[in-house]
Parts: C-alpha cells; sequence; structure tokens
C-alpha cells in the first residue's frame, strides 16, 4: 500500500484551479447532451457529491456532476489507465468513501487527467451499483493507496481499478450483456 501525504489547502486549490483552467467547462458543455451553461456549486451541494452544476435547455433541473481530478494521467505516468474508487474518505472514523456512498446527490462522476486533458465521464448510480458489488475483489486485486491531509489529520484511502474493468462491470450490468442476470431471474 502507497501512503502519499497532501496539504488540505494545498490540495483544495490544486483541485480549484485543475477545474476552472483545466476545461472542464468547456468539457461538460461538449459532451453532456444540451448542456447551455455550467455553475460550481457551493460548499454544501459540495458535501453531497455536487462540484458543479450542468443546466441544459429545456430541462428544468439540473444536473449535478463530481469531478475527480488528478495531477497525472496514469497512462503516461505509471504506463496503465486507472480510476481512483475512494473506498474510505476518514479511514479513522469508517467515514465510507464517495463511491459506495448511497447518500450522495450526484448525476454524473467525471475523471480529469489534468496534463492531458483525457476524461471518464460515467453515471454515479450505475458506478455505485457495480463498485459495492466488485470493490472487496478489487481491493485484493488492484493497487490500493492511502492520502494523508495536514500531518495525518486525517486518511482517505483508494483503490486503482483499470478504467476497462470499470466500464466492463458497467457494460456487464446494465447493457444487456447475455452473461450478466436476466431480468426474469432477479
Amino acid at each position: 500500500m502507497t501512503i502519499h501525504d497532501y496539504g488540505f489547502i494545498e490540495q483544495y486549490r490544486w483541485s480549484e484551479g485543475t477545474q476552472v483552467y483545466g476545461g472542464i467547462h468547456k468539457l461538460l458543455l461538449e459532451h453532456i447532451p444540451g448542456a447551455e451553461r455550467i455553475e460550481k456549486a457551493r460548499k454544501e451541494d459540495d458535501k453531497k457529491g455536487t462540484d458543479y452544476w450542468v443546466y441544459r435547455k429545456k430541462v428544468e433541473r439540473p444536473l449535478s456532476v463530481d469531478v475527480k481530478s488528478r495531477r497525472d494521467d496514469p497512462i503516461h505516468a505509471f504506463g496503465e489507465d486507472d480510476l481512483a474508487l475512494e473506498i474510505w474518505s476518514v479511514v479513522e472514523a469508517k467515514k465510507i468513501g464517495w463511491t459506495l456512498d448511497e447518500s450522495k446527490e450526484t448525476d454524473f462522476i467525471l475523471w480529469f487527467f489534468r496534463p492531458t486533458k483525457r476524461f471518464v465521464l460515467v453515471p454515479f448510480l450505475q458506478l455505485l451499483a457495480v463498485t459495492t458489488e466488485h470493490m472487496p475483489a478489487w481491493e485484493k486485486k488492484y493497487k490500493v493507496s492511502e492520502q494523508s491531509s495536514d500531518g495525518k489529520r486525517w486518511r482517505s484511502m483508494c483503490v486503482f481499478v483499470p478504467r476497462k474493468v470499470v466500464l466492463d462491470a458497467i457494460a456487464d450490468r446494465f447493457h444487456g450483456n447475455p452473461t450478466a442476470k436476466r431480468l426474469e431471474e432477479v
């Protein structure tokens, strides 16, 4: 297991800068059909899983997007493609990570890899379903890393699952894959 130490303020400022200068607004406008306006969420919305609200034409309710920015693109930095899935938000308090948190009011998760501007955009509820199902196996099979902040006031824990594995799990469960359970079997 790898442990990284980051200052909370440093991480927060970096994240804010990445989202503003990294092209998040443009990306969301281009890839969410009917998107016409993006607004930064308030702090109270952020705690519920929303970094940005995406307003669409002819639709009253905005979409909630939680952005997971990464300093490195894992393909270039490590030679492998992965998605960081948070297991524990605060390890010491056993506070569940965002990936497994059913209380999040998130519509989409957007991973954004700053150096290459590569991204992955997935529906949160589909990700939640497959992560809940596969997390025990993924924790055993893939790299797990802890991050601590501000002199170890808290630690979070992520598992780095290959992007293809996550997307295949979503496809198997939600796209009528013949190997997935049939509706009448449920």
